[in-house]
């Protein structure tokens, strides 16, 4: 019998006469008191047994005729035994009291990928939080979260984390879990990491905390890079929850609701000596000036902008234990977040009304039934209802893009918010049953998802205007290039796309427990999308000889098909005493794709609305604040204009690999216990876009001793522009090696220490929501529609981290100190060096994005001269010149001047590698009735109070660095290479630069007092 000792709930199981018994369905968590009996011997009990939600707990006991027992704990939990949670694959396991003991960076579930060695967390800029985690080298979008067994992520996917907030409040989260192939096919959709989080409940005692952390400015360092203060910030959440019996032993409430307040300034300002701006203020402050007095709009700062965040989220869970055969939970989350997103990078700067703001709001309910309905026979079923609705808007002014000497100036509105905005309804239904019959347990189950999905997206809906200097735009010159959406509805239509599609999954295990040393876990899941509702027909495209010879048509998805993930996995205790440990297997995983990718078909069939591209005779800059689309050029002909069309291949899977891993886990001396596992997966399908209007190279363009393909800027048919097809490759791989050693000393300390090594490769990363853009971000030196396997974007490198916690209890028990440091040193990201315009002619729309990979010349016969300012006057920098100071950049960063002469490959440079330690300090204080107050100091970065120098973050816009300016196109083209846009590392020029703010020590207070 398994008593759950906070709430009275009760399961009972008997024994067959093999000695083996179950207890299903224990709602996890606890602590519960397990008793055994048994008629002639004396009865034993268990206590403060916790359960987890994705693995099962195995306790073996021997109970005795006389009053002595004995019993052993195989598998219990306990971070320094052999085999953690008995499981295949890898599983990290984070807990409420790992949240006491640890810095916790940014109050994000991302936070948490710090402690799993395998991950690659991805730091923002802007906050002490991550902006996600990539797991063994995997898609950052092909993770899952799910809270309680119900996926809880934006199936959409643009935005990552909505308004960057969580779900549901912190503080409601009793444990997370991060599974790493997991070979029990109850876990699909998902290639890298599994994130598991189980939330609080009520018990029969009345409990709550206040808490809430702060910080600003006056906790933050001195700058390493220009000794100044940290300019004026806020980071503050505040939250309350309350939880215990409406019935005792019966039925049991639990309730969190938290505040968010964030605002920090944004990096790299102009006017901050030394802060790695490239821009001049004199020049913003006269662009600034000159868009006031011609049209009477305020473009914005370009000093002193902050980003800001904030969000109110509550929580209510209700519990009832109905019986000793069936409870059932019923939880509600609810979020409201507002984000103000804007960046800059040293050579890239955004005026403040640039930016854009996203509002969301996102409502969750989840009912859960657990039935025993005897000792063989149990089943969960779950219901899932979720609603998001984001909203972005931004600044009503015409986008405008200027170019020049390597600097990028973005001004007006965002031009991808003026039209976008997302309406999201997602059925959830889940049910899976569980026949234990001996050694074996059978499990039988369903997982069905229902997605409507209502979008809007016009980019460039109030105009978009490129130009090649600022003195262009400010002549009334026509740009250099232009591009706007529209609806073919007209005025201020915004044609938006409907979407609805359906996920069905069944699948069928058998766990088997041969002998009490071996388990293999055994099944097959079979996946299948299915599109509900088609795209518009446009005949005019699906009649053409595009669609004809490539078999697509703007009303065709991917047909319903079957996607099978057979998977085993084994568990083996080597020696029959639990000192070596052999774990593993090999399968088929399934993931999902953020279905704004597949969506692009409906919102660009051509026939709601038009993405035209191109400079009519006699356009200018226009902005009228009282026409639709603010005055910007319409073609008069508004449904047979040229263009984007985004088809799906018929044929497109969704993402599948092949996974394996094998680990040893080994008892060793001392009390320690180590870890070595190694993990491999190859591509079965991802994604893969091709340009279906890109006819055969025209000519060759020659680059020193290469040659390239020369498109000449053309299409095969010019009644469409780029024509985009989703389709699969087979290309790309990864692996993993991990080594680890933990070690719990009596004394209370806990050491754990682990090493990674791993590479991923893929060809394209699908970084992007937008069809044309994924496209294009798979950079090459050829042909984009084939761009060949390299390395990814989430490659990883090397990779530590180690923990180290205590807790010092004083002679009262009343006080006690927590103490734990994080430790975690990584190689910096991959990037790639690309030229600044689209050299080889693969497109007009995209004339100005940056995607073809630089050649490194050996002679000055491809530059020509340009001016820059230097000490306040104009100099010519001659085509020598810049070969010298080629040269000299190359002979000063090893890794690029080995291709000398060469293309430079894809992501196939490193940013340096970054240390980073983090210490927390907790006082508790047992107050009166066992009540409790924390109050705890975090310091992030806390090398660097000891040396400025110490604890440096790197950064690198988009993972990517324009090392040429192109001056000519053509067949020989001609370039410029100004290495005062380089950024000043360490003495050193670099393409990347520092992150002023993540190398800063910073602190953070935190303040818990529960009851």
């Amino acid at each position: 019998m398994a008593t759950n000792t906070n709430t009275g709930g009760v399961y009972n199981s008997l024994i067959d006469t093999a000695g083996n018994y179950t207890i299903p369905n224990l709602k996890p968590g606890g602590p519960y008191r397990i008793d055994f009996s048994f008629k002639g011997y004396h009865p034993l009990g268990l206590n403060n047994v916790i359960v987890s939600i994705t693995t099962p707990l195995k306790i073996d006991i021997v109970l005795n005729a006389n009053s002595k027992n004995v019993y052993y704990v195989i598998v219990n939990g306990s971070k320094e035994l052999v085999d953690k949670t008995e499981t295949a694959g890898e599983l990290v396991n984070v807990t409420l009291k790992d949240l006491t003991y640890f810095p916790v960076a940014g109050g994000s579930f991302q936070d948490f990928a710090r402690f799993t060695p395998q991950a690659n967390p991805i730091r923002s800029t802007a906050n002490n939080g991550l902006l996600g985690a990539s797991y063994l080298g995997q898609n950052t979008k092909y993770n899952l979260l799910s809270i309680d067994g119900i996926k809880a992520v934006n199936v959409f996917g643009l935005y990552s984390g909505g308004a960057n907030v969580n779900p549901i409040p912190q503080q409601s989260i009793q444990s997370l879990q991060v599974l790493l192939n997991p070979y029990d096919v109850f876990y699909g959709r998902f290639l890298g990491g599994y994130l598991s989080a189980t939330t609080k409940s009520g018990t029969n005692y009345l409990h709550g905390e206040g808490y809430g952390y702060f910080q600003d400015q006056q906790l933050v360092g001195k700058s390493p890079i220009t000794g100044l203060n940290y300019p004026n910030f806020i980071n503050r959440v505040l939250g309350a929850s309350l939880g215990g019996p409406v019935i005792k032993n019966k039925l049991f409430f639990f309730a969190d609701v938290e505040n968010s307040q964030y605002s920090s300034p944004v990096i790299y300002d102009p006017t901050q000596a030394n802060a790695g701006s490239k821009f001049d203020p004199t020049v913003l402050q006269g662009l600034h000036d000159y868009v006031e007095k011609q049209y009477g709009f305020d473009i914005g700062s370009y000093s002193g902008i902050n980003r800001n965040i904030s969000s109110t989220s509550a929580f209510g869970r209700l519990d009832w234990d109905i019986d000793s055969k069936n409870k059932l939970t019923l939880r509600n989350s609810y979020v409201e977040g507002r984000n103000f997103v804007i960046s800059r990078a040293p050579t890239s700067l955004t005026f403040s009304n640039d930016g854009y703001t996203v509002n969301i709001k996102t409502n969750s309910t989840v009912l859960e039934l657990n039935s025993s309905f005897s000792n063989d026979l149990s089943n969960v079923f779950r219901a899932g209802y979720n609603y998001v609705n984001n909203v972005r808007g931004t600044s009503a002014f015409p986008s405008i893009n200027i170019t020049e000497g390597g600097l990028i100036y973005n001004l007006g509105g965002d031009n991808s918010s003026a039209a976008n905005s997302l309406a999201q309804k997602d059925f959830n239904l889940v049910d899976y049953f569980n026949i234990y019959k001996g050694r074996h347990t059978l499990s039988f189950g369903t997982d069905n998802e229902l997605y409507a999905l209502r979008s809007v997206f016009l980019q460039n809906y109030n105009g978009y205007y490129t130009y090649k200097s600022v003195a262009a735009f400010e002549s009334g010159a026509a740009p250099a290039n232009y591009s706007v959406g529209y609806s073919t509805s007209g005025g201020t239509d915004k044609a938006p796309a409907v979407m609805r599609v359906a996920q069905l999954a069944v699948y069928s295990q058998d766990v088997w427990r041969v002998n009490d040393r071996l388990k293999l876990t055994y099944g097959i899941r079979v996946d299948m999308p299915v599109f509900l509702n088609s795209p518009d027909n446009n005949p005019a495209f699906n009649s053409s000889s595009i669609a004809t010879a490539n078999g697509v048509a703007t009303n065709r998805t991917p047909k319903p098909a079957p996607l099978f993930s057979p998977r085993g996995g084994f568990n083996y205790d080597l020696f029959g005493n639990q000192t070596t440990q052999l774990r593993g297997g090999a399968g088929v995983f399934t993931g999902d794709v953020p279905y704004v990718w597949i969506a692009n078909q409906y919102s660009n069939s051509g026939t709601r609305s038009i993405s035209f591209t191109g400079v009519p005779a006699g356009l200018t800059f226009n902005y009228n604040p009282n026409a639709p689309h603010l005055g910007a050029y319409i073609p008069q002909n508004l449904s047979q204009t040229p263009t984007e069309i985004d088809v799906t291949d018929p044929d497109f899977k969704l993402p599948q690999q092949f996974h394996a891993n094998v680990a040893v886990n080994q008892k060793l001396p001392w009390g320690m216990a180590g870890t070595f596992e190694a993990f491999y997966s190859k591509t079965i399908t991802d994604v893969l876009y091709k340009n279906l209007n890109l006819g055969s190279p025209q000519n060759t363009l020659t680059l020193g001793n290469t040659t390239r393909p020369f498109y000449n800027y053309s299409y095969l048919d010019n009644s469409y522009t780029d024509v985009i097809e989703l389709t699969n490759t087979n290309k790309g791989y990864s692996y993993d090696l991990t080594t680890q050693l933990i070690k719990r000393f009596t004394s209370g300390w806990l050491v754990m220490g682990a090493y990674t090594y791993g590479h991923s490769y893929s060809v394209n990363d699908g970084i992007g929501p937008t069809a044309v853009g994924n496209w294009r971000s798979a950079y090459t030196g050829d042909d984009l529609n084939d761009p060949g396997e390299s390395s990814s974007n989430f490659d990883l490198g090397s990779r530590v981290v180690s923990y180290i916690s205590k807790t010092f209890s004083k002679p009262n028990r009343r006080f006690s100190t927590i103490i734990g440091i994080l430790y975690s040193g990584q190689l910096g990201q991959a990037y790639s060096y690309l030229y600044n315009y689209n050299i080889n002619g693969d497109g007009i729309s995209n004339k100005f994005v940056a995607s073809d990979l630089v050649y490194i010349p050996t002679d000055a016969s491809q530059f020509v001269g340009f001016t820059r300012v230097v000490n306040g006057a104009n100099k010519i920098i001659t085509p020598a010149q810049q070969l010298t100071d080629l040269q000299a950049f190359l002979a000063d960063n090893k890794d690029l001047q080995k291709y000398n002469g060469q293309s430079t490959p894809r992501n196939g440079f490193r940013l340096p590698w970054e240390n980073h330690v983090d210490l927390r300090v907790t006082e508790s204080i047992i107050t009166f009735k066992k009540q409790q107050l924390q109050v705890g100091l975090s310091l992030l970065n806390a090398a660097n109070i000891v040396n400025k120098d110490w604890g440096r973050v790197y950064y690198i816009a988009n993972q990517e660095y324009n090392l040429f300016n192109v001056s000519t196109t053509g067949t020989d083209p001609k370039f410029t290479f100004d290495n005062s846009k380089l950024s000043t590392v360490n003495g050193h020029l670099r393409a990347y630069s520092i992150d002023d703010y993540n190398s800063r020590w910073r602190g953070q207070l935190n303040l818990n007092y529960s009851f």
